[in-house]
């Protein structure tokens, strides 16, 4: 157990036509714990209105201690705490048994957010968060349970035609099939139906995976996405693409899976392939390309989808096309990377 004394954050605001003021200072969290293992996590909190007190669990950014708010884990609450300045309190927070552990992930440990939610109301002040402080490191569960997770974060858009890949990792009580690949699900959330072109599924199969210890098996899945694909804007309304990796049992009964949004282009949604991570920077007869992770293919393509064969040389993060045989006009080009394929727009 480590002892933590940091400056209190403090934060106002408006909520039903008065203003909310409050803090939450760290005593003590422990430094690690088993995925499954319940502790305790000591505060203290200062608020003028009665609060319930919220602890929650997520994953941080890459190579930061801030919190990825798409990474939601688990929360608890202690309730009904009166109005007072500096007032102690304990939280017990159960560390999900599925929790994947902080060995298995890329670049990213486990942050708690604290905050106060007015019992009146429900206006969410006094945040504490995203300091090396709110850290702790998971280990893995002492009990083996059935749980999959992504390892590295998959690409949030793929153009048809180009693929995607990405590790995951997963621990198994018994021997079980595993899959990776696309679905289709309302804006909500409810699971539609599996992603087919000509009846064959978007996917990659793991059939017959034996049964692991608490240590994860890591995985690499490497999808195509095929050109006859729907791109996700001729989806029918409300519909949405995700990528999963999913456990079932051999007889391909659905046991748990994890999932991510993902964007379908076709090669002419120049609008998404413009909020792409890929650098792109036109150097007279050559073009530099650069990715957040390591590139290790390139694919050049007109805005019709005809492949365009030129030099090209990779070196880590970055690769050079020769583009002097090029005539002018819009082309499209797809990174296969170590995070997943992202997708860019050369113009000249």
């Amino acid at each position: 157990m480590r002892k933590k004394i940091i400056t209190l954050i403090a934060a106002c605001i408006a909520n039903l036509g008065f203003a909310q003021t409050g803090s939450i200072a760290i005593i003590s969290i422990p430094d690690q714990a088993n995925a499954g293992e319940t502790i305790t996590i000591q505060l203290t909190y200062t608020s003028d209105v009665q609060v319930n007190v919220s602890a929650e669990l997520f994953r941080t950014q890459a190579g930061s201690n801030n919190c990825d708010y798409t990474t939601w884990q688990a929360a608890t609450t202690a309730d009904n705490k009166a109005p007072g300045t500096n007032v102690p309190v304990s939280i017990t927070f159960t560390i999900p048994a599925a929790t994947t552990p902080t060995a298995s992930l890329t670049n990213r440990n486990y942050t708690f957010q604290f905050k106060l939610i007015a019992v009146t109301g429900g206006g969410e002040f006094g945040y504490n968060n995203n300091t090396a402080d709110n850290i702790i490191t998971i280990l893995p569960s002492t009990t083996v349970v059935d749980n999959i997770d992504f390892v590295t974060t998959p690409a949030s858009s793929v153009a048809k035609g180009g693929n995607i890949t990405f590790d995951f990792a997963y621990t198994l009580t018994e021997t079980r099939n595993v899959k990776a690949g696309l679905a289709i699900y309302t804006s909500t959330g409810t699971y539609l139906r599996n992603a087919e072109v000509n009846g064959s599924e978007v996917a990659q199969y793991f059939s017959d995976e034996p049964a692991t210890t608490t240590t994860p098996v890591q995985k690499t899945a490497s999808i195509t996405i095929p050109a006859g694909i729907l791109a996700s804007n001729q989806l029918a309304s409300g519909e949405v693409y995700k990528l999963g990796v999913s456990i079932f049992s051999t007889s391909w009964a659905y046991i748990t899976d994890k999932k991510v949004d993902i964007t379908v282009t076709s090669g002419t949604d120049i609008a998404a392939i413009d909020a792409s991570q890929l650098s792109i920077i036109s150097q007279g007869d050559v073009c530099v390309i650069s990715a957040q992770s390591t590139i290790n293919t390139i694919r050049i393509s007109s805005v019709s989808g005809a492949t365009v064969n030129i030099p090209i040389s990779i070196d880590g993060q970055q690769a050079t096309l020769q583009t002097s045989g090029l005539a002018k006009g819009t082309y499209i080009i797809q990174a296969a990377t170590a995070t997943g394929t992202i997708s860019g727009k050369l113009v000249f």
